[in-house]
């Protein structure tokens, strides 16, 4: 719920800001989705719905092809959107292009863009750092938790737990690498923790098994 309203609140300061027309006029919000009209769609939809916005919502969808995203921003240009959601990783980098990309006009510079569902997009090179973008037209939401809570969030569960193997997800190549750090480093506060509890325990380690 709070990614959505953040997803939401990026919308509004985008669809109400200096860098958009008169918000008297009617803005559009130019989507992006893979798979359809999904959750993330319907929800911004029927958020204003609710408002007392002119505001057009457009739907497009991205049908795994990648010769498709050239003429999806153009669109978006053509059409003078006033923010371009995107959803999921590929999505986004085929709409905006990583941070070092070359030919950077043939991608999303200076509309204004929410991401959602990008499991890093540090990593993923849609961003420099979650403080400073590194792009003023690009704001975003991920989908993924740091593993220090993930790790909590089971010790509390199930006190006893001491080994992390295979219930980790490291399917997508462009977050394996954080997420391996995040471990380690939970795993390192766990072990500082127990140690300051009791010296009985310092033989104990919590075994991280990559």
């Amino acid at each position: 719920m709070a990614k959505v309203n953040l997803v939401k609140l990026g919308l509004l300061i985008f669809i109400l800001s200096p860098l958009t027309a008169n918000a008297a006029e009617k803005k559009l919000i130019y989507s992006v989705y893979w798979n359809g009209c999904e959750n993330v769609c319907k929800g911004i939809k029927d958020y204003f719905a609710t408002k007392p916005l002119d505001v057009e919502v457009l739907v497009r969808e991205y049908v795994r092809d990648k010769e498709a995203f050239p003429i999806l921003v153009q669109e978006a240009k053509d059409l003078g959107a006033d923010v371009v959601v995107t959803r999921g990783t590929s999505v986004t980098l085929g709409m905006v292009g990583q941070t070092n990309a070359p030919l950077k006009e043939k991608y999303l510079q200076q509309t204004p863009v929410v991401f959602t569902l990008v499991s890093d997009p540090i990593q993923s090179k849609i961003i420099d750092t979650y403080d400073v973008t590194g792009r003023s037209n690009i704001t975003g939401v991920r989908n993924r938790v740091p593993e220090a809570i993930n790790i909590a969030t089971i010790k509390n569960i199930s006190p006893s737990f001491k080994r992390h193997s295979d219930g980790i997800e490291l399917r997508r190549a462009e977050h394996v690498g954080e997420r391996l750090t995040q471990i380690r480093r939970a795993g390192q506060q766990l072990r500082d923790q127990d140690g300051n509890q009791t010296h009985r325990q310092s033989r104990q380690t919590y075994l991280f098994r990559l």
